[in-house]
């Protein structure tokens, strides 16, 4: 039953509060103890919600959202999106089921809490940022404003290092202002937004925001959030590339980008070499990308290098059980890494298939896989705004790299940019949809760069 208009309203300005005040309180990193180990601070209700239930505000966020967004799921533009998220529904229900009749899963797995958890409020999410994405400058406000809290946390953790030396002890025998993996994925969806903003309409502040967010992830040392910087530049130069008349201002725009970030990088890293983060050490962590090339494990300044020991484990797990998976919460060995391992094969389809079965990366590939429709449109010109550019790439940067790194959807407390994703996404393919029904050109109604 659809509410009144009346109903709809209030309930959109509710959704608009809540959403708009949740970011600041992501931004300062709540979710991953940010504040905890830190700025030493922690509220008490978080401390008593991790201890008896695991949720984060994110998560709690998304639950009490539902009884407002229910509506959403009969609109016809969500209906793609609640059907994704039913398909990780029975896929969690079908891998349980099969666990337990194997005797291999506990009997709680079929409510696994890090699932039901993530997917639940993940889809109450969604349908809260489409409802309040239904009109194109109130996305484009609403990613202005979630931008500008990241470059701000960005900005006063790099100051922080930089005055004080204070930031997160890593097993890299240095200190980085930012190391959480929660908090770094707010600061790339950020960057990549903000750096398609400027291929858009070029100025000084966005590139000095873009070299604020790129200076937080290279600092980080951590490679599946220093990548992003890298496929962002590449992505920006490509598309700039492939466009019919050849756009050399723009791929000359982003050269100096890069050269930008890399020269502020530089220079901020000799600088601060007191406090132990080197050039060294920046260039061995972005050599360690390579999946295939293996090193001592205990090497301080290129850590864990390579993946492909975990990727061939994963392959030969997945071919046990090709269709509903391992079932959920078992444990099974890893016959090259010599251990057990709960889905932990550091490969983020494999994870999933994993866990999940065939199902749930179905499931996994429609989600992410959406942003790929509207690749053909990137050949135009006029198609560099940056709400299709960040779509597109977020859609290829995720599906590549989670061939050898963890999953975007399971492996951090990422929702809350999950759910920006799909629903700017599930946004656009409405619009065109609309735009083809009425025999209207694509590209004459972009969203506008704020």
């Amino acid at each position: 039953m659809i509410p009144p208009r009346s109903a709809v309203i209030t309930n959109r300005k509710i959704l608009t509060a809540v959403l708009y005040a949740l970011v600041p309180i992501l931004t300062l990193g709540i979710e991953d103890e940010f504040m905890t180990d830190v700025l030493g601070y922690a509220p008490p209700i978080y401390q008593w919600i991790l201890e008896h239930s695991g949720f984060t505000i994110c998560d709690l966020c998304g639950l009490l959202l539902w009884p407002l967004v229910a509506h959403e799921l009969f609109k016809p533009r969500n209906r793609a999106v609640a059907a994704i998220f039913v398909i990780f529904g029975l896929s969690v229900i079908a891998s349980g089921v099969y666990g337990l009749l194997r005797g291999t899963s506990l009997d709680r797995s079929l409510f696994e809490p890090s699932l039901w958890k993530t997917l639940v409020p993940m889809g109450g999410l969604t349908l809260a940022v489409t409802a309040l994405f239904e009109e194109r400058e109130a996305a484009s406000r609403f990613l202005s404003w979630f931008c500008f809290n990241q470059v701000a946390l960005a900005a006063f953790s790099l100051g922080m290092f930089l005055l004080l030396g204070e930031g997160q002890p890593t097993y890299f025998q240095t200190t980085v202002p930012i190391f959480a993996g929660d908090v770094l994925i707010f600061i790339v969806a950020a960057f990549a937004i903000t750096a398609f903003r400027l291929m858009a309409r070029p100025r000084i502040p966005g590139a000095l925001q873009v070299t604020v967010l790129g200076l937080a992830l290279m600092f980080s040392l951590r490679r599946s959030f220093m990548a992003p910087v890298i496929s962002v530049l590449l992505f920006w130069v490509g598309v700039a590339a492939v466009r019919r008349r050849g756009d050399l201002r723009t791929i000359w725009s982003g050269a100096r980008l890069a050269l930008v970030v890399g020269a502020a990088a530089w220079l901020f890293v000799g600088f601060v070499g007191p406090l132990k983060l080197t050039p060294d050490l920046m260039l061995g962590r972005i050599a360690s990308m390579n999946p295939a090339w293996a090193v001592d494990q205990a090497d301080p300044i290129y850590g864990t290098m390579g993946h492909m020991e975990d990727f061939l484990d994963g392959l030969d797990t997945v071919r046990d059980g090709p269709l509903l998976g391992q079932g959920l919460n078992v444990w099974f060995p890893l016959q090259r890494t010599s251990s057990w391992q709960e889905a932990n094969v550091h490969a983020g389809v494999f994870k999933i298939w994993i866990k999940l079965g065939a199902l749930g990366v179905v499931g996994y590939l429609l989600l992410f896989g959406r942003g790929l429709l509207m690749a053909r449109e990137l050949k135009s010109r006029d198609s560099r705004y940056p709400d299709r550019l960040f779509v597109v790439w977020f859609s290829t940067h995720f599906l590549l790299l989670s061939i050898f790194m963890n999953s975007v959807l399971l492996g951090y407390k990422n929702g809350f940019v999950v759910a920006i994703f799909a629903a700017l996404t599930t946004t656009l393919l409405a619009e065109r949809r609309a735009l083809k029904a009425s025999a209207l050109p694509i590209e004459s109604v972009s969203l506008e760069a704020a």
